[in-house]
């Protein structure tokens, strides 16, 4: 195979060009395709040149299309991947429910699949279950010891299973966040949470003290008052500076027994028995002003700016405790995998290396904020989503590994038992679920955490076995 060599300035500057320079993004609104780590210096791409005019064509199954639909731009990803190499997707409808299932049968029956969507819920067991290739054997075409990669090391490694990596993130998005007013807290006499965060002094003594304060003021008209609202239990566990599951020692291992667990535990529980959590689902901040906190990945927040245009609304990460060594990143880690006995592992990779040029060109990641600060209005005229500066920059900054710890939780990833919604109830759910749910449920002053803490470590115990 013959290589030309071109710049990773000049190759990424042709991408914005060919995609019409609109957008850096032409996927699921759940996805961005953006990280903060840009490196400081341009390295080589190497554009490979081949007379198989198919050696770059890959087929996709996913839940969502990496090609543009009718009238659409194309990514910078698809651009770089279509004009520089010559390459070409070809998509299968799935769903996110179907996913695995289309995926089994199109092993089975031998089928070709080369690429596929990385969610929590599919790794590790999609490696256990050989649906995947580890990306190592391809790490020269990726680059990974280049500049493109500086910064994402530490999350590449967190993802390391019985040494591959199966999941290389380019990018990491849609951190769970907590939405606040600062008119409200200036009101309450507070501290703004987020100039806390950037001075090390957000923590959970904090958040609790304000809340407890916030609850104990009757509002004019009496509505109810609540501390946090949303969806907090899946943000609370990590902050504590632990994961369920993790990987160590080229073993999973459990960590449900560890004080640090309890302890987000119990502050689950301390809130709900002090009836600081409200439980019936809002999905933007409240418009009355009577809940404090509320607890999202922040794709709400453009909805909550609109309908709460006199609060000042804000974001922050979520609170840590005060034994944790930084704060936790909970959100999206954007990777394609590499299905299992795929002829296409080159073409795969290079896909793969346009993503991560795509997301670290300081041109395209300009470009993105510059639409994502785009007011969107109504026929009449009214707002009806928007975005400030500083919001941005700050959820920007949620994202670089540089000022969070990324949280891998492997807990979700392996099958039924530890990560079904099942009825709603607490026999059925999964032990991730019921982790996130149980102590904040109505009524849990009764309900002991070491129940909780010996049942789930029997269905963990039961599960590693079967993993390890």
């Amino acid at each position: 195979m013959k290589y030309i060599k071109r710049t990773l300035a000049g190759t990424v500057a042709a991408a914005l060009i060919l995609s019409a320079g609109v957008s850096c993004e032409n996927k699921k609104s759940s996805e961005t395709k953006e990280s903060t780590s840009t490196p400081e210096e341009m390295t080589d791409v190497t554009e490979p040149v081949t007379e198989d005019p198919y050696k770059m064509n890959i087929t996709w199954l996913g839940d969502f299309d990496l090609n543009p639909g009718s009238g659409e731009p194309r990514s910078t990803a698809l651009a770089l991947f279509e004009d520089q190499y010559g390459g070409s997707i070809n998509y299968i409808r799935s769903t996110p429910g179907e996913n695995l299932t289309i995926l089994d049968s199109m092993l089975s029956a031998g089928e070709e699949v080369d690429i596929f969507p990385y969610y929590s819920e599919y790794f590790p067991q999609g490696a256990i279950k050989d649906r995947f290739e580890p990306l190592d054997p391809y790490f020269d075409i990726l680059e990974m010891d280049s500049d493109l990669w500086s910064g994402m090391s530490g999350v590449t490694e967190a993802f390391a299973y019985n040494g591959q990596h199966y999941v290389l993130p380019y990018s990491m998005s849609d951190p769970l966040v907590l939405t606040y007013s600062r008119k409200i807290m200036t009101d309450n006499g507070f501290e703004d949470p987020f100039k806390l965060y950037t001075e090390g002094k957000w923590d959970w003594d904090t958040f609790m003290s304000m809340m407890e304060k916030f609850v104990s003021e009757p509002s004019p008209d009496w509505t109810p008052k609540y501390g946090i609202g949303g969806f907090f239990g899946q943000g609370v566990i990590p902050s504590a500076g632990k994961t369920v599951v993790s990987f160590e020692n080229d073993s999973l291992k459990s960590n449900i027994m560890s004080p640090e667990i309890q302890k987000a535990q119990e502050l689950m529980k301390n809130i709900s028995d002090k009836n600081l959590y409200r439980r019936d689902i809002i999905s933007s901040f409240p418009v009355n002003g009577c809940t404090l906190f509320f607890a999202d990945n922040g794709w709400s927040l453009r909805q909550s700016n609109a309908e709460n245009p006199d609060k000042d609304i804000m974001v922050v990460p979520f609170p840590k405790s005060k034994d944790a060594s930084g704060y936790a990143f909970t959100g999206s880690y954007n990777a394609r995998m590499l299905v299992k006995n795929s002829r296409k592992g080159e073409a795969a990779a290079t896909y793969i290396k346009c993503e991560r040029l795509a997301a670290s060109d300081p041109k395209c990641l300009e470009s993105a904020k510059k639409q994502a600060l785009q007011e969107v209005k109504t026929s009449s005229g009214i707002v009806r989503y928007s975005l400030t500066e500083e919001q941005y920059n700050a959820m920007k900054s949620f994202c670089d590994p540089s000022k969070v710890i990324p949280c891998v939780e492997f807990g979700y990833g392996m099958g039924d038992a530890m990560n079904t919604m099942g009825n709603y109830t607490y026999e059925t759910r999964g032990v991730m679920n019921n982790l996130e749910m149980k102590m904040l449920e109505v009524n849990p002053a009764e309900f002991k955490w070491e129940d909780m803490r010996d049942r789930c470590a029997k269905i963990i115990d039961k599960t590693l076995e079967e993993y390890n």
